[in-house]
């Protein structure tokens, strides 16, 4: 299940959105029909919707999801909260830019304050947006310069473009990043580092890794160790959040 809801993100981050949004939305209702109460990964799926509805010219589809996502959210969790705002936010982007920018930058405050870089910039290449919408072409640009960074640094490929593109759109001279021989990882990542993220992220034991890989238990332990302590994830759950923009890194 968390395998499925990594790719269906990657898709949606690409721009694959034919194929993306349909995945995301059956892996809601998988993760709903099941009854997993991960809120935070179900809202950050409905967000994935909602960005896909707004890079298609189409935000108002993401009111419902904008209710669904108040309904779900626990008032309690800041990171549920800022993730709900942001879907908001990608809704009221076609009719209401300046309440849109505001939400966005809203929520890109709480993400940053606790460390969650991939979901900030997608909140900050949304307040770009929406504020040059609204009129404030130098502030857009500001929030779409520090999304492209936080992208950049994070590995996210799809998302970079993304907030290339927006930057371009208003007429900012973007430079198109130089591809050297090798694709650096995202987070630091060696590439067996990633190799055995990727295998978390599919649902493999320690066991089971070991085995694909030819390693023992603990070299496995302690490349699973160094993946947290890299990423900042402090539990094998919270890798596919956080990894599911660059799984299609080879």
């Amino acid at each position: 299940m968390l395998a499925g809801c990594a790719r269906s993100l990657v898709l949606i981050y690409s721009r694959d959105l034919v194929a993306g949004r349909p995945a995301v939305e059956a892996a809601c209702e998988e993760f709903e029909s099941v009854g997993v109460r991960d809120e935070t990964l179900l809202l950050i799926c409905l967000e994935a919707i909602a960005h896909a509805e707004a890079i298609a010219g189409n935000p108002s589809a993401g009111l419902p999801l904008a209710d669904r996502a108040d309904a779900i959210r626990h008032p309690d969790h800041e990171v549920n909260v800022a993730v709900a705002d942001l879907i908001r936010a990608h809704a009221l982007s076609g009719t209401d830019p300046a309440t849109s920018a505001k939400l966005a930058l809203q929520s890109a405050e709480t993400l940053a304050n606790l460390d969650y870089r991939l979901e900030e910039g997608r909140a900050r290449l949304r307040a770009g947006q929406s504020l040059a919408a609204s009129g404030d072409r130098a502030a857009g640009l500001k929030q779409l310069a520090i999304a492209a960074e936080l992208f950049a640094t994070s590995g996210a490929r799809g998302l970079h473009a993304q907030a290339a593109e927006a930057q371009r759109r208003l007429g900012q001279r973007v430079p198109v990043p130089r591809l050297g021989r090798r694709q650096e990882l995202p987070f630091g990542l060696s590439a067996r580092e990633f190799e055995v993220a990727r295998l978390v992220v599919e649902g493999r034991t320690n066991a089971q890794i070991a085995e694909r890989l030819s390693l023992s238990l603990r070299t496995v332990e302690t490349h699973l160790t160094r993946v947290f302590g890299k990423t900042g994830v402090p539990a094998r759950g919270g890798l596919g959040r956080v990894l599911g923009p660059h799984l299609d890194q080879s």
